[in-house]
């Protein structure tokens, strides 16, 4: 699997991030483009792909017999129809401001959220919402497609221009959604216990988020972890990346996802407050919306273009520091699991 590393620094003082890196692996099969979307404003070659989707009211889901059975959609209110993997974290900040990791479009995929207010700062006057919004843009090229149809020629029936899809998560205007949460991380990297009120660690001011909404796995919080337990990011020792630069010094790159997890301590997980999301662009409810573009759909597609199967691990921390405590942190790592998808 080809994997891509994203650093994002969200600093919630005045302004949007300032400093983003792109550190990009070798061998990628994919051509596909990444970025954090901040603000509203995309591209017009984007927008321009995209054609108005037929109104239907049902998706068309083959079950491992071949048999069809219709799943209806929902028309109004956030639709939680089937997304059991969908939960968010909050950081429980220690300075003016809250911000959630979603388990969904981006590290801040909703500004004031329709199950979370992911963002807030609280002034000694009074409180308020910046609008600021970070989810993930995904896009690839007709060399990509080939590849693809190559194995599946039921890629063809893409709608739009053939050959070329543009993914991207932007609520404040278009809506456009189509990064989810990632399928089967329910039960094992969170629990699905719910947030409350309250003062335990399931528990922050009512204003941050809506109550009864289901946790990631939250590092002080052992009612929010999974069957696997909490696997936070950890910290790496000094010692541990000069053994690593010794051992091949003519290829090393500050790879921290190549470290294997053996070589640190468990038990050092790096921030005061930490928390983690699976995203993708096939779960569940968008492959049954791309029809038979995809291995094992049918029908025509809701949507245009088709999903590239990656995956994103995105991982959030925070140092109670009083220079650093309105600043979160993120690192996205993407996972091609094409196979997954297309065979």
């Amino acid at each position: 699997m080809d994997r891509h590393n994203i650093m994002g620094i969200n600093s919630h003082l005045t302004q949007p991030p300032t400093r983003l890196g792109l550190r990009t692996g070798r061998g990628t099969r994919w051509a596909a483009s990444l970025a954090l979307l901040s603000l509203v404003a995309l591209p017009g070659a984007v927008q321009a792909q995209r054609v108005a989707p037929a109104q239907v009211n049902h998706l068309n889901e083959e079950l491992p017999d071949g048999t069809i059975r219709q799943v209806p959609i929902k028309k109004s209110g956030f639709d939680l129809f089937a997304a059991e993997d969908l939960a968010f974290g909050t950081l429980r900040m220690g300075g003016n401001l809250r911000a959630t990791l979603p388990g969904q479009g981006g590290p801040v995929s909703q500004n004031q959220g329709e199950i979370i207010g992911s963002q807030r700062i609280i002034s000694p006057i009074n409180s308020f919402y910046p609008f600021f919004q970070m989810g993930f843009v995904g896009a690839a090229p007709p060399t990509e497609f080939r590849k693809i149809r190559a194995v599946y020629p039921g890629i063809n029936n893409m709608a739009g221009s053939l050959g070329y899809t543009s993914l991207y998560w932007e609520t404040l205007v278009s809506g456009q959604r189509d990064w989810g949460a990632a399928d089967g991380y329910f039960g094992k990297t969170f629990a699905g216990v719910t947030s409350q009120d309250g003062s335990g660690c399931r528990a922050d001011p009512s204003m941050y988020f809506t109550l009864g909404v289901s946790l990631l796995a939250q590092k002080d919080c052992p009612d929010t972890w999974g069957s696997l337990g909490f696997d936070g990011k950890l910290s790496i020792p000094d010692s541990v990346w000069l053994n690593t630069f010794n051992a091949n010094k003519a290829t090393f790159r500050w790879d921290d996802w190549k470290i294997s997890r053996a070589r640190l301590d468990r038990t050092n997980f790096l921030g005061t407050q930490s928390t983690y999301a699976f995203i993708s662009d096939y779960y569940r409810e968008q492959r049954l919306r791309y029809g038979s573009v995809v291995r094992g759909g049918s029908g025509s597609p809701l949507e245009t273009g088709y999903p590239l199967g990656l995956e994103i691990r995105v991982d959030s921390w925070q140092f109670s520091a009083p220079a650093t405590r309105n600043t979160q942190f993120y690192q996205a790592q993407l996972v091609n699991k094409s196979a997954d998808v297309y065979g």
